[in-house]
């Protein structure tokens, strides 16, 4: 069996950290009390930790709208503080972007 390549392991760890810590701030730091239950379905970060785009999706399809004006609305509060919680994601790096798949 093939060793996996040095350093996908770490930005698989990160990936995950990202996803459970932004999980726990859209469940308890949205301004907008009109958002819907948000899920995080998938994490991507480029290599250098420098970009990650967050795929979501909501309980409620007529929330859509609303979520991600909220989501749009709070990305810069999200991100401050998800550079807080991991610190190797720079703040300018959050892509937020609905799954519809």
């Amino acid at each position: 069996m093939r060793k996996p390549q040095r350093g996908y392991a770490r930005q698989d760890r990160v990936k995950e950290q990202i996803m459970r810590e932004l999980a726990e701030l859209v469940r308890t730091g949205l301004k907008d009390p009109r958002a819907g239950f948000i899920t995080i379905n998938e994490v991507e970060v480029t290599r250098d930790y420098s970009h990650a785009t967050v795929f979501y999706t909501v309980l409620d399809d007529s929330t859509r709208d609303i979520t991600e004006e909220a989501l749009e609305q709070d990305k810069g509060h999200l991100s401050r503080e998800l550079a807080k919680r991991v610190k190797l994601v720079k703040t300018n790096g959050l892509h937020l972007h609905y799954n519809d798949t």
